[in-house]
């Protein structure tokens, strides 16, 4: 990836191409935090009594508003910490809307288990 700068990764940086064409090229980092109790309502396979675990505030890291990884922890502090350390360095924008799982993700998980699919 580039350099850690506040510019913009560009991947094919041509002088003819135009602002619009640069911008779709332009890698964007994420990260919103997250909630166990918002996943488990997403996802009917896992139990109401699941607390994962005790690793209840996560992150979701994003690139180009695709996820790439989750990271959870057992307290809100240490979660804030670790999303401020992201900012703090100028390469991630945090996505301050409440997360939601994709009610199509929800509809596709109760569909398979429904007809007795099962996830591995």
């Amino acid at each position: 990836m580039s350099s850690r700068t506040n510019e913009p990764f560009i991947t094919n940086k041509f002088d003819n191409k135009d602002k619009t064409d640069r911008m779709k090229e332009e890698v964007i980092l994420t990260v919103q935090k997250l909630h166990w109790d918002n996943i488990k309502q997403g996802y009917p396979y896992i139990e109401k009594n699941d607390n994962n675990n005790g690793y209840v505030f996560g992150i979701e890291y994003g690139l180009n508003f695709d996820t790439l990884e989750q990271q959870w922890f057992t307290s809100e502090k240490e979660r804030d910490e670790e999303v401020d350390r992201m900012l703090f360095g100028g390469d991630y924008t945090e996505i301050e809307e409440p997360y939601m799982v994709n009610p199509m993700v929800t509809e596709l998980v109760s569909q398979s288990l429904a007809e007795g699919g099962g996830f591995k």
